[in-house]
This record gives structure tokens, C-alpha cells and sequence, in this order.
């Protein structure tokens, strides 16, 4: 274990928000604090296992450890109607930028539209195509932290040329036999310098990382001129944390080792150097229904078997 300062404003103090947390998801030993910073408000785990500790809290059981790459069965009328689907979505989202969207009629009425048919909307909600500020064939993309790595294959299939970074091997293997650029290893240690990128796509990813001001620091590196960083990370200000406290299914103790709000997200975006074009929230029942079995001690098994870690 280690302890840390903070790595938004670097200071040493900090109050105690929850104290003995453990791992609810696998059981495995260990209790762990989250503080709040003193003088950022950044949220974060302190004391936190050090990088050759914390492997064995990633079993191969994690979810990202299994490949989501659609298997040569699955293609043939499958394959023909997901590319109408994406041809249909290409030319619904192709250069539309944000402020566009924001004004123009047509697609506003698209997104009211969308509102009224589940099924469609969770398909653009799911491969983030509302969010992404722009659309275009052949841009450069990197996505950090690629897991099972459907979004990779959803993205190329619009014409984005996508380079893939993770840090579990297993996952590194399965997507790079099906043909994809990835690199296994620490987002901070693979030498990127040879690339430049339009966007750089992190989805639950930054809250694992021990340095997200370091990692950030490097995306404003490698984008090109007019480039975007697009990340999802959990909420710490969610009505579920305010309902559930110390059982709430996203903090994942200890796989997240910071937990970010509105005003520390800001804090930390603005301080690398990157002006926000948008921040927003969404939520998902089955975060609700897992800290509902959190809280009444339903948690899952132990598991043994660990997944390789870089460090």
C-alpha cells in the first residue's frame, strides 16, 4: 500500500469520507479509505495498493478481460444489417459539431425523436455517436483502455483509422489477432510519438489510472490541432452515491483509485490545457440494482485466478 498527495492540486491534507471500505465485487483482503482533498475537493483512494499490488484485484473474471469481437458465425445478414444500420447513422451524424447541433433544427427533432424509440436511441447512446463532436471518414481515433474491444470494431466500420492501448494482455491478444493496431502496456509508457490523433476515446477508464493528470497530459499531447478527448467516468455527486454512500456499485473499491465530480473533472481538464465543450450525465439501472445487492450483503464470490498486469 501507498500513500499519496493529491494529484489534482498536490497537496497532503485530506479528510476521511469512508473509511474500511473493501472489495465487494471479488472479496478480496484489504480495506481502503476514500478522502477528499482539502484544497481541490478531488476525491481519491488513500491509501491505495501500489502498482505491483494491484493485480490480483483484476480477476479473469473482469469484465474487460473477455473479447466482445464479433466471432465469423455471427457475420453474413447479421454483418449486411449492421452496415445499413451504420451507413443510416453515418449519414445521420457526418459533420455535425456541437455548436451545429445545438442549432440546428433538424437535428434537434432527430434527437426528440430518438427519445421516443429505446431501442434505436441506446444504439447511439452505447457507441457514444450523440457525444463525439464530430464525425468524419478517416479520422485519426485512439482508445485507451479498449477491453473486450467492440467499440474499436463498431468505430472502424465508419472509416476511423483506431489504434488501441490496454493494459491486460489477454485483452491486447484477442483484439490484435483479429487485425486491429493495440499496444499492451501502461497508456504512460507506450511511446505514442509517432502518432497524432483527432480523438481520443477513454470509456470508465480514467479512474483506474494512478496519475489521470499525467495520462491527460499526454492525450493534450498527441491531438492533432482541433482534437477532442472524450471520457465517461462514474459520478460521485450521482443520486446513487447520495442514496447508497459506501455500497454504491461504481466506486469499485479499490479498482478506482480516484472519483471524479463535475467541479474536480473541470479542475482537471483546465489545468492541462483543454477547454470543455460539453459534460453530461446519464444513469443506468443495473448500477442501482447491484447497490441494492451491496447493501444488503449479496456480494459475489472470491475469485483466484488473476489477470497479468505491466507493472
Amino acid at each position: 500500500m501507498e500513500t499519496i498527495v493529491c494529484d489534482l492540486c498536490g497537496s497532503k491534507n485530506y479528510k476521511v469520507i469512508y473509511k474500511d471500505l473493501k472489495d465487494q465485487r471479488y472479496r478480496n483482503a484489504g480495506k481502503f479509505s476514500l478522502v477528499r482533498c482539502s484544497k481541490c475537493g478531488l476525491h481519491f483512494l488513500n491509501p491505495r495498493p501500489t502498482k505491483h499490488e494491484i493485480g490480483m484485484y483484476y480477476p479473469t473474471e473482469y469484465y474487460t478481460h473477455e473479447s466482445r469481437l464479433m466471432e465469423p458465425y455471427q457475420k453474413g445478414i447479421r454483418m449486411i444489417l449492421k452496415h445499413v444500420r451504420r451507413k443510416m447513422l453515418y449519414r445521420l451524424f457526418a459533420g455535425l459539431d456541437l455548436p451545429e447541433r445545438k442549432s440546428n433544427l433538424f437535428w434537434k427533432y432527430i434527437i426528440q425523436a430518438l427519445e421516443h424509440f429505446p431501442r434505436i436511441a441506446s444504439i447511439v447512446e452505447y457507441n457514444d455517436l450523440r457525444r463525439i463532436p464530430f464525425f468524419r471518414k478517416g479520422s485519426r481515433v485512439l482508445d485507451v483502455g479498449f477491453g473486450g474491444g467492440e467499440w474499436i470494431e463498431y468505430i472502424m466500420a465508419y472509416g476511423w483509422n483506431t489504434v488501441g492501448v490496454d493494459f491486460d494482455s489477454e485483452a491486447v491478444r484477442n483484439v490484435s489477432e483479429s487485425g486491429f493496431e493495440v499496444y499492451y502496456g501502461d497508456f504512460l509508457d507506450i511511446d505514442l510519438s509517432g502518432h497524432s490523433f483527432d480523438l481520443i476515446h477513454m470509456n470508465h477508464v480514467l479512474e483506474h489510472m494512478y496519475s489521470p493528470r499525467l495520462v491527460l497530459r499526454k492525450c493534450h499531447s498527441l491531438l492533432r490541432d482541433g482534437g477532442y478527448v472524450h471520457l465517461r467516468v462514474p459520478n460521485f455527486r450521482s443520486l446513487g452515491q447520495a442514496v447508497f454512500g459506501r455500497f454504491d456499485f461504481q466506486l469499485d473499491i479499490p479498482r478506482h483509485l480516484f472519483f471524479f465530480d463535475k467541479n474536480s473533472l473541470m479542475k482537471l481538464a483546465h489545468d492541462v490545457g483543454f477547454d470543455i465543450r460539453l459534460i453530461d450525465f446519464s444513469s443506468n439501472a443495473q448500477n442501482w440494482i447491484n447497490s441494492v445487492l451491496y447493501s444488503m450483503g449479496a456480494n459475489e464470490q472470491p475469485l483466484k485466478s488473476k489477470i497479468e498486469k505491466p507493472w
